[in-house]
């Protein structure tokens, strides 16, 4: 697929894996994929990943890719089975370094894809020619959601013993927190403390932080 045949306005997850290179691919077959229970289902447009990679060189702590689907009529969608999670207009963000430093949030904003996080300068190192539109972990989700309808994800993270105030997820929030050089270590914890025990409003307080989108 040549790039300059995108369509701006509408971006789809099958666009963004064949513009991407072969070595994140690659790399999410040895990631393991877990769906997040969402709280507000009912308003939900978004679903996220916690997705661990097994490489050796690889964080173990995991990281979040949010999944949106701006266009999302849940009513109709999941009844409709012309519309799939790698058809529609899609919106990511993985909190992941290699989203942020390695060309996918460069990416992701020049080409309307972004969640409203903001980068104006050029990968002219690390991808200077437009390879890593979207990261392993991205990838790893999108593989996950590839022969799935809508109706089957709402059920499938309706029932994840997984949410946003587990303790499990508690690790892989401080590790992003820190890399934002706007908190101190005793902040992050009594955040991390507040959002385990307000499981309901846990997830908005991560959105609120950037975490999720």
């Amino acid at each position: 697929m040549n790039i300059k045949s995108l369509n701006y306005e509408a971006i789809n997850l099958r666009d963004l894996y064949n513009l991407t290179r072969n070595a994140p691919k690659l790399k999410a077959r040895n990631s393991k994929i877990y769906g997040v229970r969402p709280f507000k289902r009912n308003e939900q447009k978004r679903f996220v990943f916690w997705v661990k990679s097994n490489e050796s060189y690889s964080s173990p702590l995991g990281w979040f890719v949010s999944f949106n689907y701006p266009d999302m009529d849940i009513r109709n969608w999941v009844s409709d089975r012309k519309r799939t999670p790698m058809s529609e207009d899609v919106k990511i963000f993985c909190s992941c370094p290699a989203w942020i430093y390695w060309g996918s949030l460069y990416w992701s904003n020049a080409y309307d894809y972004d969640l409203g996080v903001s980068e104006n300068r050029y990968p002219i190192v690390r991808d200077p020619k437009r390879e890593n539109m979207i990261c392993k972990h991205a990838i790893r989700g999108m593989n996950y959601m590839r022969k799935k309808g809508f109706r089957y994800l709402w059920e499938r993270f309706s029932k994840s013993k997984l949410d946003f105030a587990s303790s499990k997820l508690r690790a892989s929030i401080a590790d992003f927190l820190q890399r934002q050089d706007k908190y101190e270590y005793s902040e992050i914890d009594e955040m991390l403390d507040d959002i385990q025990s307000d499981p309901e409003g846990a997830e908005d307080k991560l959105v609120e932080l950037g975490v999720i989108i």
